[in-house]
């Protein structure tokens, strides 16, 4: 005579557990970086955020979790110079990219600051931060006058 199963009791599927969808895993991460950033635990956060990247190179995933890292180094008092030239390199015309091109060019040595806001113009021509582009560039020809 067969036994019939508890009330409220399941049989255990011999299938494997479905393994979490590379969204279900990107959300994750994203919601275990905010937690330990809200913590303090910033160095958690960091490397959350850059696992996220890693996981969603291209994508919007990615390129938010870039955003939150040039935040959260500016938070820490750090330079964001290498995470913006990884960003651009990815996102050339992304979202941020106006502010990592000119964060780069206010960074930039006297030698090349008057090349990177050039750069800056060609490529953002209605950037949000030409009219200081322009003023280094006018600035730096007054220079090169005697």
């Amino acid at each position: 005579m067969e036994v019939a199963p508890a009330p409220g009791s399941r049989r255990r599927s011999k299938a494997p557990a479905k393994p979490a969808s590379r969204r279900d895993r990107l959300a994750a991460l994203e919601q275990d970086a905010n937690a330990a950033w809200r913590a303090g635990k910033l160095d958690k956060a960091e490397s959350t955020f850059r696992k996220i990247i890693a996981l969603d190179g291209r994508g919007s995933w990615g390129e938010s979790a870039y955003g939150e890292l040039f935040t959260l180094q500016r938070q820490r008092g750090r330079s964001s110079v290498a995470l913006w030239k990884a960003y651009l390199k990815r996102f050339p015309k992304g979202r941020f990219a106006d502010d990592a091109r000119a964060g780069l060019c206010r960074r930039a040595g006297d030698d090349s600051k008057a090349a990177c806001w050039t750069a800056y113009l060609e490529a953002m021509p209605r950037g949000s931060f030409r009219a200081q582009a322009q003023r280094e560039l006018e600035s730096a020809r007054g220079k090169d006058t005697p």
